[in-house]
């Protein structure tokens, strides 16, 4: 990161109007003591699951000014998202502190990040689905977290002849993609709301909830016992009630 300056805010957001206005503050003046100062942070309203609509107030739009301030920015975002979902969670814990528990869910993004990771989600979400009508076969997607696993239960809720559910769990929860007559659903299942904290946004493995991870990579299955392992990396989640 570049270098943080000599003198630190003191008090982030102290002269806030209101709490979206305190959380906007409040990122300024963390990317000013990362030494991020040629960036501008744009707000919106959420629009798609991946900017969390229905659960964020607002998203926080983060871009470079120049260039070299947009390559900068690639640092914040980090491996799989990790930082830019850190960068997101401590946003929201400062804000909490400050308004308490009912406060507002703040999603945070960089240079358009998460909306290429929704994309690339719901387009192979939607050709697994088309390989799930085509071969009758069950594919598990490989784990993912849970804001992640909800953009891809809501993109396949209206495809025809497939369902979806959530199986295993923490980091190892994964979507399954079945066939729509599939008769042997895991009658196990648990709400998948139940690994997400809206707050603070983490799931029940303590990780940053609502955070991308890299642009999938080439298709790659491997078998599994009974069914398809669709993993979208071959180097190495809030859902919605499952599709049935």
């Amino acid at each position: 990161m570049p270098g943080a300056p000599d003198d630190p805010p003191l008090a982030p957001g102290a002269d806030a109007e209101d709490e979206i206005d305190f959380a906007g503050s409040t990122l300024r003046e963390l990317l000013t003591l990362l030494g991020l100062q040629d960036t501008q942070i744009e707000a919106r309203e959420p629009e798609t699951p991946g900017d969390g609509v229905g659960r964020t107030a607002q998203v926080f739009e983060i871009s470079g000014e120049t260039e070299d301030a947009s390559d900068e920015l690639g640092l914040l975002i980090g491996r799989r998202g990790e930082t830019l979902g850190a960068l997101q969670y401590l946003l929201n814990v400062i804000t909490r502190q400050r308004y308490g528990e009912a406060n507002h869910v703040f999603a945070v993004d960089v240079e358009g990040y998460k909306r290429r990771r929704e994309r690339s989600l719901v387009e192979m979400a939607r050709r697994v689905a088309a390989e799930v009508r085509d071969t009758g076969d069950v594919i598990t997607l490989e784990p993912m977290k849970p804001a992640e696993r909800r953009i891809v239960h809501l993109a396949l809720s209206e495809e025809p002849g497939v369902v979806t559910e959530s199986v295993g769990s923490g980091n190892d929860r994964q979507v399954e993609v079945l066939p729509a007559d599939f008769e042997e659903y895991d009658e196990g299942y648990e709400d998948d709301y139940d690994d997400y904290d809206e707050s603070t946004n983490r799931d029940d493995a303590g990780e940053p909830g609502d955070e991308p991870m890299d642009e999938p990579a080439d298709e790659h299955y491997e078998d599994g016992e009974g069914d398809e392992q669709y993993d979208e990396d071959e180097d190495d989640g809030d859902d919605e009630e499952p599709n049935r």
